[in-house]
């Protein structure tokens, strides 16, 4: 018998130690199959809303309804209708013209509009004559 088994509450912490250790080995197998349990962002709906608070924004000429959707106060319907109305416009020229798309008013653009940009549109000659084609600056 070694000096260290002689001494009390030896047993004990071997004991806890292996248990310890069994729990970190079992956990460690269920990350490495399941993955960490945190929002892992497996779509562009899942990863835009982190894109934009790096300082991103999103594209109102070109994004797909997946992206829209990621911003604050768009759900689908709003998206789809944004979608719609880019089509029917040939894209927008200003921001302010998202408040053409129904229930998309000055309230949630003003909410949103940091987070928006504006590409050039399908349909550029349409914005000839406009003061800009980024009016995203103002209340």
């Amino acid at each position: 018998m070694s000096s260290l088994e002689t001494c009390p509450g030896y047993k004990q912490k071997v004991y806890i130690q292996l248990a310890c250790v069994t729990l970190l080995a079992a956990l460690a197998t269920w990350v490495w199959s399941n993955g960490l349990p945190i929002n892992r962002a497996n779509t562009w709906h899942e990863v835009a809303p982190l894109d934009l608070l790096n300082g991103s924004r999103v594209d109102i000429n070109s994004a797909p309804s997946s992206v829209l959707e990621a911003l604050p106060g768009i759900g689908p319907t709003i998206s789809a209708r944004i979608i719609a109305t880019r089509e029917e416009l040939g894209g927008f020229c200003l921001a302010s013209e998202l408040t053409k798309v129904r229930g998309l008013g000055k309230k949630k653009l003003r909410d949103v509009k940091a987070l928006l940009e504006v590409g050039v549109p399908l349909d550029n000659a349409r914005c000839d004559g406009l003061e800009s084609s980024h009016d995203l600056s103002g209340p």
